[in-house]
């Protein structure tokens, strides 16, 4: 918008004084740009995709393996973890649960108060 006008003659700061915009604001959003940080997250994605479009199976311990080992990225698994949520992936194969068994050291007595309650009829 605001460079729509400027090609038709009006000066920059008349132009931010009507819309109300700080200059300093209007500079520093012209000159902005992703930061190294952005751009390595970015790129981490892409690749954090593409093997799991490779091995869907795997979930984030295993895609972490995967892309340290393929890349060479140091790159931990809260990381890949975090990043499977943004792009809405996750492992096609879930851990089966165990249910914890109980043991006893000491062998069950028989329970009396069950046997009389029926009785007493």
């Amino acid at each position: 918008m605001i460079q729509n006008i400027l090609t038709a003659g009006h000066y920059i700061t008349r132009i931010l004084e009507i819309l109300r915009i700080p200059r300093a604001t209007y500079y520093r959003y012209m000159k902005w740009q992703l930061s190294p940080t952005a751009i390595r997250r970015q790129s981490i994605k892409e690749k954090v995709l593409q093997c799991w479009l490779k091995y869907p199976m795997y979930g984030y311990p295993r895609l972490m393996i995967l892309v340290n080992k393929i890349w060479q990225l140091a790159v931990g698994p809260a990381l890949i973890y975090r990043v499977m949520r943004e792009l809405g992936i996750q492992s096609r194969m879930v851990q089966k649960r165990k249910k914890p068994k109980t043991y006893t050291e000491v062998e069950q007595r028989p329970n009396l108060i069950k046997k009389t309650s029926g009785q007493m009829h």
